[in-house]
């Protein structure tokens, strides 16, 4: 990411507006509890000079403000005018006025062929911004705010988007929140991109596997069920939901619809084998509820010490990961066994009595009488 503080851009027509607007979001965002500090960059001054011709005088000189500057400059800088190859290499050349400046005296008598600088320009000591920002040729102050946390920003960009929109800025002051919030809001947009794709290749997969739309459905049921066992885990924690929290909710979806196929898959094996579908469902639960546990167990036990920060440097990135992923497979697990029978107990037996029969039923029915027949 590009920054590690949460940026707040103003823009407005003229310095004093711009000037008050800065300062009191400046309050404001310091007496945020989640920023260590906020600064501003119009503190960020450096000491100048600055010269004004006096277009009057200049031009009772026969000159034009143009012609001043032009003179100013030449005297106050060193001038290319080309450069020379010498010995195979090229050298730029400068001409040098050779008067040396080190006061502001000594800018104000620079020799302009004959007269002194201040007989047409006058000199102030200035402090200015090292850099001007604008935004549609609009000049802008940008105002840094440092979380507390470096893991907690999303929620101190929340915090600081909540405390401009309660601020009484001056008229024709805008503002947007920049900086690393606005990467992780970017970041977050295509992550829950990826998810939505994720889940929508899952489902076409599963159709054309099981033959069925509704099946598809039901196991797919665990994926929120995941989310909530993932959020509420960051929430008893304490961890922050940010895009290491997010990549292990990614990675849960393909994870708990690996178990509710394992289990509905053999469920399926059962009914074309003649079983009815409680006795199914019965069967497929008692034979899969162990490899089921232990795939949740093992996982679980690999990502304990990542969650317990125990992965070294890295687990700022692998800790929310691992707590997302431990709550997500605890609840899907249950899920898997509980919720997701039931569903497809209440979806199929409801198509049984409506007369209504997907693919593999239909396969079940058409092949129990012949094995019927083949064990009489």
């Amino acid at each position: 990411m590009g920054s590690s503080t949460v940026d707040v851009t103003l823009t407005a027509l003229d310095d004093e507006t711009r000037a008050a607007a800065s300062d009191a979001v400046l309050d404001a965002l310091t007496g945020l509890g989640g920023v260590r500090a906020a600064t501003s960059d119009l503190a960020a001054t450096a000491p100048s000079l600055e010269i004004s011709v006096r277009g009057t005088d200049a031009s009772a000189l026969g000159l034009s403000v143009t012609d001043a500057v032009g003179l100013i400059a030449l005297n106050t800088a060193d001038f290319p005018v080309g450069s020379v190859a010498i010995d195979g290499a090229d050298l730029s050349v400068y001409i040098d006025s050779g008067q040396s400046v080190a006061t502001v005296e000594d800018v104000e008598n620079l020799d302009l062929g004959g007269l002194p600088l201040s007989a047409i320009a006058d000199v102030e000591r200035v402090n200015v911004a090292p850099s001007i920002s604008t935004v549609n040729a609009v000049r802008t102050v940008t105002i840094s705010a440092t979380p507390v946390n470096s893991d907690d920003v999303g929620s101190v960009g929340d915090e600081v988007r909540a405390a401009m929109e309660g601020l009484d800025l001056p008229d024709g002051v805008t503002w947007e929140i920049g900086g690393v919030t606005a990467d992780v809001d970017e970041a977050f947009r295509q992550l829950a991109l990826a998810m939505a794709a994720a889940v929508l290749l899952i489902y076409v997969v599963l159709v054309w596997l099981f033959k069925s739309l509704l099946q598809p459905a039901i196991l797919m049921m665990s994926i929120p069920f995941a989310a909530t066992g993932a959020i509420l885990a960051l929430w008893v924690t304490g961890t922050p939901v940010g895009l290491p929290s997010l990549v292990g909710m990614l990675m849960l979806i393909g994870i708990v619809v690996t178990n509710a196929i394992v289990l509905i898959d053999l469920v399926n094996q059962y009914r074309l084998r003649g079983l009815d579908l409680d006795e199914a469902l019965l069967r497929g639960g008692q034979n899969r509820v162990r490899p089921i546990i232990m795939t949740a167990a093992a996982t679980i036990m690999a990502m304990i010490p990542p969650a317990l920060g125990l992965s070294g440097q890295s687990s700022f990135v692998s800790g929310p990961m691992a707590v997302a992923v431990i709550g997500g497979l605890v609840a899907s697990t249950l899920i898997t066994l509980i919720i997701v029978p039931v569903l497809y107990r209440m979806i199929e037996g409801w198509k049984q009595r409506r007369g209504f029969q997907d693919p593999a039923s239909a396969r079940a029915e058409s092949e129990s009488p012949r094995r019927a027949a083949v064990a009489s």
